[in-house]
């Protein structure tokens, strides 16, 4: 079964027909147990915004599981998928992903990413919760812009 969710990953690059894209993520749904944690970090730009595309397909809590993964293309807001992983997030209850939102608020000040920080803020200030991130003011306010 691995080689198999190999292949499908493999087919999710857009330099591959539409048509294997497409099948790939309607295959990859139903891998989604599998995949769902690791779907942008076992990846590359190339295949990200068909990996938003399944997140998209998915059950609200498998797009909960999926935030960590989402917020990584954060880091650039200009990388592919990264407009759709917002809009997927802003969708759900800030109570479910404030802690993955948290966490990586955390996990860019240590890496001093200040862009990745900015693009998180977006974020935050997109989903309008900017007063459940209060005690996160400090790190937040390094936001390059």
């Amino acid at each position: 079964m691995e080689n198999k969710i190999t292949e499908l990953l493999a087919a999710l690059n857009w330099h591959r027909s539409q048509e294997d894209q497409d099948l790939a993520v309607q295959e990859l749904i139903k891998y989604k147990d599998e995949i769902i944690h690791n779907l942008i970090s076992e990846t590359s730009k190339e295949q990200w915004l068909n990996v938003i595309r399944i997140i998209d397909k998915l059950d609200i809590s498998y797009q909960i599981n999926a935030v960590p993964q989402m917020l990584l293309l954060l880091a650039d807001l200009n990388w592919p998928g990264a407009l759709p992983a917002v809009e997927i997030m802003k969708r759900l209850e800030i109570d479910s992903i404030k802690y993955y939102i948290e966490d990586t608020l955390r996990r860019a000040d240590k890496e001093n990413d200040t862009i990745w920080i900015a693009w998180i803020k977006y974020l935050i200030e997109e989903m309008n919760v900017a007063s459940d991130f209060h005690e996160y003011k400090y790190i937040l306010k390094k936001a390059e812009w």
